[in-house]
């Protein structure tokens, strides 16, 4: 039997649009193993807010948050995504980040933007109650372990304030966020015959 010899040089390239949920204040409480999980009371008038620490510049299609009405009737909440200060306190509603949802009970609820808002430099998910009656907010137990990082805070209808200063925790409010993975891969020329290894040499965007 013949074999002939083959010289290629072959690149394949694949793009991928990714869509995720950073459930950061979720997954802190699900690796510190005690799965403990707290209900703030959040009357008309009131806010909590959850920042997320960003060094980039990211893509973000919606909201989401875990809520409760613990058997009253149902709640109107107001959701965006705000620029913070150096202490990681609201400042001012970025544009084009809000949306409203009905909240029936102990679920996680979801708001969509009309259009993806890129996103640059640290930033906040609010959560506001402007409706009649008072709703649950969930937290995880941060401080108990030791693991809070001052990154939730409160309005009581006037001011922003630290939650660090009552209990450290985080509120379980997480943003949505899309992005591109490119891979590509490229065989080295080789003359391919039975029992002749090749090199493939991948590459990806964003590198990590």
């Amino acid at each position: 039997m013949h074999f002939k010899n083959k010289s290629i040089s072959h690149g394949f390239e694949k793009n991928v649009a990714c869509v995720d949920r950073l459930y950061y204040p979720w997954l802190k409480e699900y690796f510190a193993g005690t799965d403990t999980y707290y209900e703030w009371t959040i009357p008309t008038g009131f806010s909590v807010s959850q920042t997320y620490l960003n060094s980039a510049s990211i893509t973000v299609t919606g909201i989401l948050f875990d809520a409760d009405t613990s058997g009253t009737a149902s709640v109107v909440l107001t959701a965006s995504l705000y620029n913070v200060n150096a202490s990681n306190i609201p400042t001012t509603q970025i544009a084009g980040t809000s949306g409203t949802v009905t909240v029936t009970g102990n679920s996680e609820y979801n708001v969509t933007f009309a259009t993806p808002v890129t996103v640059t430099g640290n930033f906040a998910v609010v959560i506001s109650n402007a409706s009649g009656s008072a709703v649950g907010m969930i937290s995880n137990a941060a401080d108990e372990n030791g693991i809070g990082e001052g990154l939730a805070s409160y309005n009581n209808g006037s001011a922003w304030a630290a939650l660090s200063g009552i209990e450290d925790d985080d509120f379980m409010a997480y943003p949505a966020v899309s992005y591109n993975i490119t891979s590509s891969f490229t065989a080295s020329d080789y003359d391919v015959c039975p029992g002749t290894p090749i090199t493939l040499t991948g590459a990806y965007t964003p590198a990590s």
